[in-house]
Parts: C-alpha cells; structure tokens; sequence
C-alpha cells in the first residue's frame, strides 16, 4: 500500500503543478492585456480607442474570471491530506483501477506520474461519483466501459 500512496503524492504534486501553470498563465495574460490597454491609450484617439478598450477591458474580465475558477481549485487541493489513507472513496482518493490510475481531486485529465499517467477528476463528475459508490474487485460499467478497482489509498 505504500506504493500506492508514494504514488498519490506523485499525483498530487502534478495536479499543484498544473494549477500553478493555469495561474502563471493567466496571470501574465492579464499583465498583457493592461500593458495593451495602456498602450492603446497613447497611440488611439475617438470611437477606436473606445471599442478597442472595451474589448480589452472584456478579455481582461475573461481572464480573471477564469483565474477565480482555477484558485477554487487550488483551494480544493489545499483542503485534501496526502497522507491520509482512505477506507472509502472520496475527495484526496488515489486509485488502482483496470483502466489505470485515477486521482479524485480536481478535473484536470490526464497527467504524467513517472512511466505512466493518471486522471485526474472531480469526485462530483459523473465517473467521480461511480467510483464514490463502487468496492474494490467488483466490476461496474461507466458508459459502456467497464471499471475494476483492485485498490485506492
């Protein structure tokens, strides 16, 4: 079972990585887009340089809109104990399926753990809340795939 939560760990340190890209990117195309409308400001005068502002000013707005969203995420991997060993499947849960290696944390796909990969998904998605309900060694169909989970942590 150590293996498994070594690998949870592994898990949970790609699922920070890939919330903290999301911020880094976002982050950098906000500081774009103020840089953009400043320097529209300068260089455009009359109906011109209102559209382009508005249009700035929305793509700002986008930005940070999806930047709340990915803080709500980075919030949601604070809250789950790595260590923690679970006796039922829920948020934080590592498990060792027939279909390879999922990780009930956050919806971001498939990502890399060494050799292989994981999936990461949120435990209120569609599969997340099968997997919440399913044993191990019992078989259960999701979409016309079926599942086997041989162990979670």
């Amino acid at each position: 079972m150590s293996e498994l939560l070594k690998l949870k760990e592994q898990a949970h340190d790609q699922c920070v990585l890939w919330v903290q890209q999301k911020i880094d990117i976002l982050q950098q195309s906000i500081r774009q887009t103020r840089q953009s409308a400043s320097a529209e400001t300068k260089s455009s005068m009359g109906d011109k340089y209102e559209t382009a502002q508005a249009m700035l000013h929305l793509e700002k707005e986008k930005y940070q809109s999806q930047l709340q969203q990915v803080l709500k995420l980075e919030r949601v991997l604070h809250q789950i104990s790595i260590s923690a060993n679970h006796t039922k499947i829920d948020l934080g849960s590592f498990l060792d399926t027939d279909q390879g290696y999922f990780y009930l944390s956050i919806a971001a796909g498939e990502l890399p753990l060494g050799q292989t990969s994981f999936i990461a998904i949120s435990p209120a998605s569609p599969l997340g809340l099968e997997f919440k309900q399913a044993a191990v060694d019992t078989p259960f169909n999701f979409r016309g795939r079926s599942y086997l989970i041989h162990q979670f942590c």
